[in-house]
């Protein structure tokens, strides 16, 4: 019974401990979201306009960033939004016309023109451009102080390089009741040479957005539109800009680079098939190479040759190239000379006297010294007696 008690008071002693725990824990501490920048994605730096493409999927829209020209050359099916970054140069007539075909159909362009027009060629450097009769006008640096005076620059960067001077733009956009701010590049200004922009956005220097009116569709022609980069759009309007741009559509592209893939990454992407096929036959050609044709070569361990080995392999190798005829004659040369050189009387003899009196001092017959000395062999057996003869000769000189 007192066990029990004491059990009692301990789970209510864990409990009150815990609930003062608890208690201490929530009178001390709260929730909070706390905010912090990470380092760039290498997504966001490859592609800068990764943000305006997820505001626009969070609008309700589907977007979608693409890059290389492929989406100019080949227009989708369905009317959207097409955003341009870096227009590039003039298209194919043929590709062109289905650029037309698809913004009279209800699409919505919107590009940025790259260079002024060059005065020589009297062309923008894009067809497209001339014959809206667009024109991008750069004023000089010195020549827009003197103009609009100092322009705003964001305090907060003042230090960053890459922080030029803006000049906030008050677009009445149609439809819409307040203005809509916008930081332009206050040094690039449009000309509608033709006059046929259906309205545009401007400030004192002239226009910074352009919109043309083609068939059931819209071509947008800005100034500038770096305010549409992930460092800046979600300054001022740009993201509402961006917005009412698409508004009327359920798609849109973001093209962010007109670059052309590499030529890898098109074959992937244009015959897949065509790329495994060819993976699986270059496995399969190192595959092959890599087999064996015959039996395996013993493992080349050499082993040190004795005095015997090397004797037997000069020997052979003799033999192998002239029959040992060279080394025969020089061990020939050899005795003879030494004979010669310990018997005198040998310089007076002629060649069957002297091989005579050799046969009488060693036991030999005249024949098989004459056939030692001077004689030739055919045989490898007729070339071991001979040379057996020779040997005794050295021996008995």
């Amino acid at each position: 019974m007192r066990g029990k008690i004491s059990i009692a008071l301990a789970a209510l002693l864990a409990v009150a401990l815990a609930g003062g725990i608890t208690w201490w824990f929530f009178n001390n501490f709260e929730r909070a979201t706390r905010e912090s920048r990470s380092a760039v994605s290498p997504q966001a730096r490859k592609n800068p306009l990764l943000a305006a493409d997820y505001f626009l999927s969070r609008s309700g829209i589907e977007s979608r960033s693409v890059s290389g020209r492929q989406r100019l050359l080949k227009m989708p099916k369905e009317p959207g939004l097409l955003l341009v970054s870096h227009l590039g140069p003039s298209l194919p007539a043929e590709r062109e016309s289905e650029l037309l075909k698809w913004i009279e159909d209800g699409g919505h362009l919107v590009i940025t023109p790259e260079q002024e027009r060059d005065e020589e060629s009297e062309s923008s450097g894009n067809h497209l451009l001339d014959e809206l009769g667009v024109e991008l006008l750069i004023i000089d640096s010195d020549e827009l102080e003197d103009a609009v005076g100092s322009v705003a620059v964001d305090e907060k960067n003042r230090d960053d390089p890459t922080n030029e001077k803006v000049k906030l733009t008050a677009i009445d956009y149609p439809g819409v009741a307040l203005p809509v701010n916008i930081a332009f590049q206050p040094q690039r200004i449009l000309l509608d040479s033709k006059e046929q922009a259906e309205w545009g956005g401007w400030d004192e220097q002239g226009y910074h957005l352009l919109q043309y009116a083609i068939g059931r569709g819209r071509v947008t022609v800005l100034s500038d539109n770096r305010f549409l980069t992930n460092n800046q759009i979600e300054k001022e309007d740009h993201a509402l800009l961006l917005w009412l741009l698409a508004r009327d559509h359920e798609r849109a592209w973001l093209l962010y680079s007109s670059n052309m893939p590499s030529l890898l990454r098109l074959l992937w992407s244009s015959a897949p098939q065509l790329m495994v096929t060819a993976l699986i036959l270059l496995w399969l050609v190192v595959w092959h190479l890599g087999l064996t044709s015959g039996p395996r070569l013993a493992d080349s361990t050499f082993l040190r040759r004795n005095l015997l080995e090397h004797l037997q392999a000069a020997a052979s190798f003799s033999w192998r190239v002239d029959r040992a005829q060279k080394m025969f004659e020089s061990s020939r040369r050899a005795v003879e000379q030494e004979w010669q050189r310990r018997h005198p009387i040998l310089a007076r003899l002629d060649r069957r006297e002297r091989c005579e009196w050799i046969g009488e001092q060693t036991g030999l017959s005249a024949r098989a010294v004459e056939s030692a000395l001077y004689g030739d062999y055919s045989v490898e057996q007729e070339f071991i007696r001979i040379s057996s003869v020779l040997q005794k000769l050295a021996m008995k000189r």
